[in-house]
């Protein structure tokens, strides 16, 4: 597994302007009230290119881009200068993302003065610990899923701009096979445990992407009511693809504990266990996160057992937990307002 860590003015560009578009639920509201708290408030110009420019992203969608050699709208527009077939956008298409990212270059600058040298420490962190614990954790993952997961990989990190103090920092693994973004400006050295656990939850989507379709498919995912208590549109392959990632990496995670030391498991099993009413209702996700903690458990416990997992054995046992889970908020009457049954 090898991993490169590259920081680029122009993605950072294009990841500043779509933010600000907020065309998509990934666009984060604490990078836009962050940035436009230091900048000040967007003029007409910029509001009416941000308008147009969110228009033609959510026409196209953040699925699959037909047709292109990019692996969607925001790969396409991220390295829109590497691509020389943009036959896939109208001309018109074209102009307004320029005047988009023409209209907000001003702005673009300031941010990216306040927060360069973030990306350039927090490239210096990755590059000098990344390898300390890549063999051990990847030996970890070939006893638990033996030949289903492909570690014979280079893989490309573009590190982007994030908030001051942003902790654990964000990713995603959607721009091909073979590429990572992780927003990490504000991170700082003693969250990079939580920014390490960030970086091996996105390759997870990747280097295990055959095993997880194969999970799913032996679930029948399409034919389980398992997200119809958390109000996802359907029950998909991505849903239970982050459920795995998550399981093994996320802040209360076994294997983040593990490596990185950090730990939020016992506040939430504490609370789950005392049927802290006031705290789950505060923690959105509470239900899917307890949920990863079972499925951690269930892991962690093959681990030790030196037992690896096949597709069939994980998708078996991620409907059980789910089940324990929905079981629990139902009897105990503990279920914030967002859950539906």
């Amino acid at each position: 597994m090898k991993l490169s860590f590259n920081i680029s003015k122009k993605y950072n560009h294009f990841f500043f302007v779509q933010t600000l578009a907020d065309w998509h639920f990934s666009c984060r509201q604490e990078y836009i009230d962050d940035w436009l708290a230091k900048t000040g408030p967007l003029t007409g110009n910029e509001k009416n290119s941000l308008d147009a420019f969110r228009v033609m992203l959510q026409k196209h969608g953040f699925g699959e881009l037909k047709n292109s050699q990019a692996a969607n709208v925001f790969d396409f527009f991220m390295r829109f200068d590497e691509f020389t077939d943009k036959s896939v956008f109208s001309a018109d298409e074209i102009n307004i993302y320029l005047a988009a990212m023409d209209a907000l270059e001003t702005r673009f600058e300031k941010i990216w003065a306040m927060g360069q040298n973030g990306l350039v420490q927090a490239k210096k962190l990755l590059e000098n610990v990344f390898d300390r614990d890549k063999d051990m954790i990847s030996g970890d993952l070939k006893k638990l899923f033996a030949n289903h997961i492909d570690l014979d990989r280079s893989l490309e990190v573009i590190l982007l701009l994030s908030t001051e103090d942003s902790g654990a920092g964000a990713g995603g693994a959607n721009n091909g096979p073979n590429i990572i973004t992780l927003e990490c400006s504000g991170t700082h050295a003693a969250d990079l445990g939580y920014l390490l656990s960030t970086l091996w939850h996105e390759m997870i989507h990747l280097i295990m992407a055959d095993y997880i379709s194969e999970a799913a498919t032996q679930m029948e995912i399409n034919e389980t009511a398992i997200v119809a208590s958390i109000q996802v549109e359907k029950a998909d392959f991505k849903y239970f693809e982050e459920l795995v990632a998550f399981s093994l990496f996320s802040p209360m995670s076994f294997l983040t504990r593990k490596y990185f030391h950090t730990d939020l498991s016992g506040k939430l099993q504490s609370a789950v266990s005392k049927n802290d009413i006031q705290w789950l209702l505060h923690a959105k996700y509470v239900f899917v996160m307890y949920l990863i903690y079972l499925n951690g458990q269930y892991l962690e416990e093959s681990l030790k057992g030196d037992r690896s997992i096949p597709p069939e054995e994980m998708a078996k046992a991620f409907i059980e937990n789910h089940q324990v889970v929905d079981d629990y908020f139902r009897d105990n009457g503990a279920r914030p307002e967002w859950l539906s049954y």
